[in-house]
């Protein structure tokens, strides 16, 4: 246990143990909880009234305790909890004021639902598919969202359009994604505030296909500064912000612009990473390519060009 006070008043606890309800009645103004216990009261409502910051990593998976939740502002559930209970969905609904959640789905039946969650600012959904029922995911509510994470999950569709409709998105992390019904819920071109692009492995369950040309059917917003793909890129020369780019596991050949010598717009400027793992060039550099990348800090690749 690592208690963290000013003047007395414990703001930050970091729970390694099996704990008795007791020991969190003198903690009301408590506003961080960093839970790694496998025993637990099962209702810290009267307790934890100020609790901002719940961050749960519990050995126990079963069920989560009822918290006082009117104050809560990022919740990190980040051991599996199973959803027969019905806790979750509840404490999802109540949470009016929450910015951050992160979310391992595994044994969960449905994802989550974002009634009040309109203040959400970052989501992150890790897992969910293994036992999903109901695959529709609606984050059409979610006006302020500014970064939007699924990692390893299964989507029938997106509920109202696609990802797209989250204008406000400024980063999209995409891995392993795998779509039931129609990949068009990826498309991503009318997110012009987006700074930060990673894109894995997209999967059309349907065609039981890897979708590798993800990235040829749109045009990625020029606002991009930092991409990370196992795609082509349709307009990668008109990403003039781009800092750092990352291709990884690409071998059918990935081509650096300018392919075209007379094309100046994309010099590599503005980058300060360029990365390539796994992956082969269709064609050397030309020489104004060259140049341009000896303002590149760091080049990384496990394929020399050829």
């Amino acid at each position: 246990m690592n208690p963290s006070s000013d003047d007395g008043v414990v703001d930050e606890l970091e729970i390694v143990a099996n704990l008795e309800s007791e020991c969190f009645m003198n903690l009301s103004e408590l506003r961080y909880l960093d839970v790694q216990a496998k025993m637990l009261p099962s209702d810290f409502t009267d307790y934890l009234p100020n609790l901002r910051w719940l961050r749960w990593k519990s050995g126990n998976s079963e069920c989560l305790p009822k918290f006082c939740v009117e104050n809560m502002v990022i919740l990190e559930l980040l051991t599996p909890v199973k959803d027969d209970w019905g806790g979750l969905r509840h404490l999802v609904k109540m949470v009016s004021k929450l910015k951050v959640l992160k979310l391992v789905g595994k044994f969960l039946i449905e994802y989550p639902d974002f009634p009040r969650s309109r203040s959400l600012e970052i989501l992150y959904l890790q897992d969910f598919g293994l036992r999903l029922s109901h695959k529709d995911l609606d984050i059409g509510n979610l006006r302020n969202l500014k970064e939007l994470h699924l990692l390893y999950c299964e989507v029938g569709v997106i509920r109202g359009g696609t990802i797209g409709m989250v204008k406000g998105l400024q980063e999209l992390n995409i891995t392993n994604l795998r779509f039931e019904r129609s990949l068009r819920a990826v498309l991503i071109g009318d997110l012009k505030f987006l700074e930060i692009l990673r894109v894995d492995v997209i999967t059309d369950v349907g065609l039981r296909s890897v979708y590798e040309n993800l990235l040829l059917d749109t045009k990625l917003p020029r606002s991009l500064k930092e991409l990370e793909t196992t795609s082509p890129v349709a307009n990668l020369v008109e990403l003039v912000e781009l800092e750092k780019l990352m291709v990884r596991y690409f071998e059918y050949g990935f081509e650096i612009p300018p392919a075209d010598s007379s094309d100046m717009r994309w010099r590599l400027s503005k980058s300060k990473s360029l990365t390539l793992e796994e992956t082969k060039l269709t064609t050397p550099p030309n020489t104004s390519c060259r140049r341009s990348l000896l303002n590149v800090a760091s080049i990384v690749t496990d394929h020399p060009p050829h």
